[in-house]
């Protein structure tokens, strides 16, 4: 009802606005006044008398038995709890919080009649002091709905999952990330009921969009739970070192690697370029001999043999951040010579 009269304030000062622009009779604008006025007053005087109202609270539970997990599906969610109050506090008490605790741990947890042993339920009067106590003081408790409370419990099994970062990550032209994309913790423990607990086989975070990243980037990121499960970890904290990277580029030698000693092998061409990006702190660091270019001849014998063999890149850094690494060309030409052999003896 509180907002109901907000929105009535909104209306008629807006009206009042407009009225004044458009140079309305000024008697007409002083009717609307005594309306509005008569109105509050009437609401007013109404709001001495006790209201009743209803609101959804989403329950949250503790005190659940440790080798045990509340199953969603059948287990209540959700309360819709009576009130009775004056309309006069209703009008200053502000909103609800949205939630309700419920400890297990101080209630009598009563069998299902008839049903699997892992289902309890809690009628409303074994909860109503819980209730009560996290209502204003002035909100008398009518009633609660539904008036009974289901509770399914499960086996709790515990596991270590990996965190998954669910983002979309650009960065300015020539930008790059210096270390990578750093998650800690990168993998958390959760608990579950022993039916799921073979599908859920990550922790997913929520949906990040960062774009355009030049400066470095530190935040928390906190994780999607589905309902099944418990995580004592709510976040990560996400890392990005940003960094200005250049291209490089060298001319390497091409090995050639598995070649018997009775043939000869002949590349064309005998060296390659690699070109990559690698940022500035490192890139005097980079020598050629940090990266390692093979032909191989065992791969004449392969079913998709042809007259090109292909370069494999066999050595890169490991520390330096290089990425985007290009060889030119993929492949060479070989040509294969057979070795003479001088089986002529000194006499």
């Amino acid at each position: 009802m509180a907002s109901g009269l907000r929105k009535l304030f909104r209306k008629t000062k807006a009206s009042f606005l407009k009225l004044r622009r458009m140079k309305i009779n000024q008697n007409l604008l002083v009717y609307l006044v005594s309306v509005v006025l008569a109105t509050v007053f009437w609401f007013l005087n109404k709001t001495g008398s006790y209201i009743s109202t209803t609101k959804e609270f989403r329950v949250e539970y503790s005190g659940i038995p440790g080798d045990k997990i509340l199953l969603p599906g059948v287990t209540t969610s959700s309360l819709k709890v009576a009130v009775s109050v004056k309309g006069s506090i209703l009008l200053t008490s502000g909103s609800f919080q949205d939630f309700l605790r419920i400890d297990l741990s101080k209630l009598n947890l009563r069998n299902v009649p008839h049903a699997d042993s892992t289902l309890k339920y809690i009628s409303d009067d074994d909860i109503r002091q819980q209730i009560e106590a996290q209502l204003p003081s002035d909100f008398k408790f009518v009633s609660l709905q539904p008036d009974t409370i289901f509770l399914d419990f499960g086996r709790s099994v515990s596991k270590k999952v990996p965190v998954l970062l669910d983002a979309e990550i650009s960065f300015q032209s020539q930008y790059r990330a210096a270390d990578g994309i750093i998650l800690q913790p990168d993998s958390v423990e959760i608990s579950t009921s022993a039916i799921f607990a073979d599908s859920i086989s990550f922790v997913k975070t929520e949906h990040l969009e960062l774009t355009n990243l030049e400066q470095p980037i530190q935040r928390h990121v906190h994780f999607v739970i589905p309902s099944e499960v418990t995580c004592n970890t709510l976040y990560t904290d996400l890392k990005i070192n940003t960094e200005k990277y250049t291209e490089q580029s060298l001319v390497l030698p091409i090995r050639q690697i598995n070649v018997p000693d009775s043939i000869t092998m002949r590349l064309f061409p005998q060296t390659a370029t690699v070109k990559f990006y690698v940022g500035w702190s490192n890139y005097q660091k980079i020598t050629k001999d940090m990266f390692s270019l093979t032909v191989d001849y065992a791969d004449l014998n392969s079913p998709l043999k042809s007259d090109i063999l292909t370069i494999h890149l066999t050595r890169t850094p490991e520390k330096l951040g290089v990425t985007d690494i290009r060889v030119s060309p993929l492949g060479v030409e070989y040509l294969i010579e057979r070795n003479i052999i001088n089986t002529n003896s000194e006499q």
